[in-house]
């Protein structure tokens, strides 16, 4: 059966007041995706920027000098500058940002949104499965006001631990998230790193 757009968003909203599984990424288009960011409520996590795979880490411990870390590349540098200058331009409403301390999330997060983010080790990688990352799952699964939306920058792995097959993203890629409360969430998308042109005006 093929629901009409506004149908489609209004069953969306009533799975997330009862509960229920996330939605299937990619269903809303992205100027759909565009109004519920706009009306806020939602946290956004996205994966770091693109980065160099030829220098590997070998140090992420805390308080590790970027020296010994997998970091952004040149390309990654201007991908995430390029990400925050488009949500701006959407007027996408952000009320606040965390990173986790690695400097390749730091360092996205600094690119996209300037100085004014708060570095949260809760936002970040490291052991394999959910139950590894407790305040990553409260993070996400904490209600956002409506009227502003909360991002979070850190890293694919953990949060696949979380959300399961639904939330693997690559890097630049965001996961549009609704929090529920009580280690509940759902999520409602995946917004790649071109999306965000598409929802420019006139964008087709």
């Amino acid at each position: 059966m093929i629901l009409h757009r506004r149908s489609l968003i209004a069953l969306l909203l009533a799975l997330v007041a009862t509960h229920a599984a996330p939605a299937k990424a990619n269903d809303l288009s992205p100027q759909e995706m565009l109004r519920l960011l706009k009306a806020g409520g939602y946290t956004l996590h996205f994966r770091h920027a693109l980065t160099d795979f030829s220098k590997p880490d070998r140090d992420t411990s805390l308080g590790s000098s970027c020296g010994t870390q997998r970091n952004l590349s040149p390309e990654g540098r201007k991908q995430a500058a390029d990400l925050g200058a488009a949500i701006r331009a959407l007027n996408i409403p952000i009320t606040e940002v965390r990173a986790g301390p690695l400097c390749r999330t730091a360092d996205t997060a600094r690119l996209m949104f300037g100085s004014g983010f708060t570095i949260d080790s809760d936002v970040r990688g490291g052991g394999p499965s959910e139950r590894d990352y407790p305040g990553l799952r409260g993070l996400i699964a904490t209600p956002v006001k409506s009227g502003g939306n909360v991002v979070l920058v850190g890293h694919g792995h953990q949060f696949a631990a979380v959300a399961g097959a639904a939330g693997e993203i690559d890097e630049g890629e965001a996961a549009i998230v609704k929090g529920l409360g009580d280690g509940k969430f759902t999520i409602v998308g995946i917004v790649k790193v071109g999306d965000w042109k598409k929802m420019r005006p006139g964008a087709t």
